[in-house]
């Protein structure tokens, strides 16, 4: 069986990577001025990496919400998971679990049943049905999910856990975002 502090110390791998990819959205897709060198330079494939990092982000997210057992009795590393198997309920992580649950419900939770995980039939003839979903929708969910686990890892590992990512090239997307505007030389 594995420890309630390993769980936790897995859980908090999986919101910093969350937190990578978000961090990789924010600073790539939204810029307003990329888009003049994203449509200079193939349009389309930006639009499939940006959609496909986006789609990435609210599953990675969703994952985090998943009940602490699937059908069959597979556990999860889920936030229910974890709460599960505390030894006692804390009042403040619940509710602090249950506020951000619920933005996930209203926000992504059709997303991930009806568009990610199935292909629903309802949803591919009418995505209007899918809920409108804004960056600051996903940003305040983020920040809920940080929040969360920092509190458990404050509870479970007595440590303060910022789940913020350590990315050592600061200035790749500059970097980037310059080669586009100068283009590529080939010899």
């Amino acid at each position: 069986m594995t420890s309630l502090n390993e769980l936790t110390k897995a859980l908090d791998d999986l919101v910093v990577d969350l937190n990578i990819k978000w961090r990789l959205h924010r600073e790539l897709f939204q810029v307003d001025s990329h888009y003049a060198l994203f449509a200079q330079s193939g349009p389309g494939v930006w639009s499939v990496l940006g959609d496909s990092l986006l789609d990435d982000i609210f599953m990675s997210a969703a994952r985090l919400f998943d009940p602490a057992a699937s059908f069959g009795g597979k556990e999860n590393l889920s936030f229910e998971r974890i709460m599960n198997s505390l030894p006692r309920t804390n009042e403040q992580i619940e509710e602090d679990y249950q506020r951000t649950k619920s933005l996930y419900d209203r926000t992504l939770r059709d997303w991930r049943n009806w568009k990610l995980s199935h292909n629903s039939l309802v949803a591919v003839r009418d995505a209007s049905l899918l809920p409108d979903v804004s960056y600051e929708d996903v940003a305040t969910l983020i920040d809920g999910i940080n929040r969360l686990a920092r509190s458990l890892a404050l509870i479970i590992r007595n440590i303060d856990q910022r789940h913020k990512p350590v990315i050592p090239n600061q200035d790749w997307v500059w970097s980037l975002i310059e080669v586009l505007k100068r283009g590529i030389k080939y010899p």
